[in-house]
């Protein structure tokens, strides 16, 4: 049969052919249709907005979804991941901003067994989607005010950066993450307190006092030295970084994560004649019936030990030294217009206006811990630390024998144990720190084949 012939009874051919299968469809009863299984490999959903205090555009916006019901692997290294740069932000500011990006899989995980590298290891972005958010839907005026990439669950390693103690790596994140309660251990600094300015006010009692005692007391002078201290441990509790577009509007840029609450025990703190301090008791006593009135002691060193200081303490804490976040979360990075709550979203923390990197769920950071030769300085809390010895001294007046006071009172230096002052059940030291840099714990396996530039 030539080709036009063939051609012309083609479609008589494909009759017959539909007939015949035809024929064979017999319908299906319940109990057969119960025995077939299925799922579909793309899910579509539509949702409205909600109204959120912080994204009142929310109304009237239909986000359309479209997932993969499936898993994603993925591993990358980006030199510099820059995103929305430029326009409002200024010439040289970016919504997010990361030098030395990696995304993997997590290392000494099962998945991942390594600690040394996690070339081999992908992060994996179980059901991915891509949703739109369109204003005015169903009319002439409809719009796309933005779209955001998501996963359901993202199981990897997020590095920036290197570990050398310095702020590197984040140096902008519009976004939202809230960390888990976590712990860490670091020394402080030997800090030298001027006793003339951060005044110490207490009471002190003196051998053969009969009237008078305790009697009130000021520090005038001098300088306490107190010493270093090392292992201090400290909690630091749950707290939430929300980064927004403009840096301008932000309390501290979109750099810097505020975590006030941490608490501490500062445990024995050893003092060696800290001194020497001069003070003054401006009321009258009597000691062995002798009035005295107006004392000054010039000199006074005191011996003793601080026991269970506790501790307040507020940090301010650049996202430059956040170089390992362990990522088991809900997922997603968004573009948009103006502010949207996404579906699944977080109500107080929209998407702001540009590029947006969101981690639902608390992430573990692990220890943060300072790196070994690090002391944190604490003198900026030396006039809560003098509030607090005062306070102490207040409950606890200062012994002197007769003898030590008159000594002091002509001018003689003198050395005064205090035995062990016990501050547990006093109220914190309040110490505000900035800039702590974090040990190994944020050390960022290598994440690459061969000698590329930040692996």
């Amino acid at each position: 049969m030539d080709s036009n012939r063939f051609l012309k009874y083609l479609p008589l051919l494909l009759l017959l052919l539909a007939r015949c299968v035809l024929a064979d469809l017999v319908p299906i009863d319940e109990a057969g249709l119960s025995q077939v299984t299925g799922q579909a490999l793309i899910d579509t959903t539509e949702v409205q907005g909600l109204t959120s205090t912080n994204a009142p555009g929310n109304t009237g916006i239909t986000f359309y979804t479209m997932g993969l019901d499936a898993v994603m692997d993925m591993n990358v290294n980006i030199n510099h991941l820059q995103l929305g740069c430029g326009g409002i932000n200024g010439a040289s500011a970016c919504d997010i901003d990361i030098n030395d990006f990696s995304l993997s899989g997590q290392p000494n995980t099962t998945a991942c067994p390594s600690t040394t590298t996690v070339a081999g290891c992908d992060a994996v972005f179980t059901r991915p989607s891509i949703t739109l958010a369109i204003a005015n839907d169903g009319t002439a005026f409809r719009q796309v005010e933005g779209f955001e990439l998501s996963a359901q669950k993202l199981v990897g390693e997020l590095t920036a950066g290197i570990n050398n103690g310095t702020a590197n790596g984040i140096n902008a994140l519009s976004g939202y993450f809230q960390t888990a309660a976590t712990t860490g251990t670091t020394s402080t600094a030997a800090d030298p307190l001027n006793v003339g300015t951060d005044v110490i006010n207490g009471k002190a009692t003196f051998g053969g006092c009969v009237s008078g005692c305790p009697a009130a007391f000021h520090t005038t002078s001098g300088t306490a030295t107190i010493p270093a201290v090392s292992g201090v441990n400290f909690n630091v509790p749950a707290f939430n970084y929300y980064g927004c577009r403009i840096v301008a509007s932000c309390p501290n840029g979109n750099t810097y994560a505020s975590i006030s609450g941490i608490t501490s025990t500062i445990p024995n703190i050893a003092l060696a004649n800290a001194g020497p301090i001069a003070a003054t008791i401006p009321g009258c006593v009597v000691a062995l019936f002798i009035p005295i009135c107006g004392i000054n002691i010039s000199s006074i060193g005191l011996t003793g030990t601080v026991e269970n200081l506790p501790a307040s303490i507020s940090l301010t804490e650049p996202l430059g030294y956040l170089h390992v976040i362990p990522i088991n979360n809900p997922f997603s990075l968004s573009f948009e217009d103006k502010n949207i709550l996404w579906p699944g979203g977080n109500a107080t923390y929209p998407s702001t206006t540009g590029w947006f990197m969101s981690v639902a769920d608390p992430v573990t950071l692990g220890s943060l811990s300072t790196p070994a030769g690090y002391a944190a300085d604490i003198s900026g809390a030396n006039a809560n630390v003098a509030t607090v010895l005062g306070n102490y001294f207040t409950a606890n007046p200062l012994y002197l024998t007769f003898g030590e006071a008159v000594g002091g009172i002509i001018g003689t230096h003198i050395d005064v144990n205090v035995g062990n002052l016990n501050f547990a059940g006093y109220s914190p030291v309040v110490i505000n720190l900035a800039n702590l840099p974090l040990g190994t714990g944020q050390t960022p396996v290598p994440n690459c084949y061969g000698s590329y530039k930040f692996c």
